[in-house]
């Protein structure tokens, strides 16, 4: 994680250098609805979390700019008991340290598209299962996950942003079928994250006129 702040950072820098008129960076956070698919037999929910990180945005003109950023993302799923109670109800929570790199088009100043790659690296999972206590369960899933960063930000004076968001997962999130003696996955269909934000952000640096 501190190999990936620092080379925000040194975009940071070196975007100022260049043209220090036209970059932003500072934090931002929010909301997860979060979810995994094709989770078989199991009725998979969205489950709430949560999102916290940094930003650079360098504007190359004033319809075209770029975004990369350092979040970290709580994500994963909540099922309900099994369709035709064949198991208990459980919970999976992934924590990622997510890095999109988003290209950002202006059709209004105070509006952009968003859209880029992401990608997400596991640093911690744990699986609830009926009553059972939370467990470690960071080796049944992939350490790196690839997805795609689509939505919108809304710019608020010049300083403050709302954003709205969906990470498409593109890769299998998951290493097996089964965890323990219980059966997550029947078919042959690859899990991947999908996870709804909505959140807020505060610009600094340079006035946007």
């Amino acid at each position: 994680m501190k190999k990936i702040f620092v080379t925000l950072m040194l975009f940071v820098g070196l975007g100022a250098g260049a043209n220090a008129q036209q970059l932003t960076f500072g934090p931002k956070g929010g909301l997860n609805f979060a979810t995994v698919t094709n989770m078989g037999i199991y009725d998979s929910q969205y489950d709430l979390f949560f999102n916290a990180g940094v930003f650079a945005e360098y504007k190359f003109d004033q319809f075209f700019g770029i975004a990369p950023e350092v979040v970290y993302s709580r994500q994963g799923v909540f099922f309900g008991t099994a369709i035709l109670g064949l198991g208990p109800s459980a919970s999976v929570k992934l924590d990622y340290i997510n890095v999109p790199v988003l290209v950002k088009l202006y059709p209004a100043k105070w509006l952009s598209i968003d859209l880029g790659p992401q990608l997400g690296l596991l640093t911690a999972a744990n699986i609830k299962i009926g009553d059972a206590a939370a467990t470690d369960s960071k080796a049944y899933f992939h350490k790196v996950d690839f997805g795609l960063a689509m939505g919108l930000t809304l710019n608020l004076y010049k300083y403050i942003f709302l954003q709205g968001r969906y990470n498409m997962g593109l890769t299998n999130v998951s290493k097996t079928s089964t965890i323990g003696n219980t059966t997550m996955v029947t078919n042959s269909n690859i899990i991947t994250n999908g996870v709804a934000q909505v959140g807020v952000g505060v610009r600094f640096g340079i006035n946007r006129e």
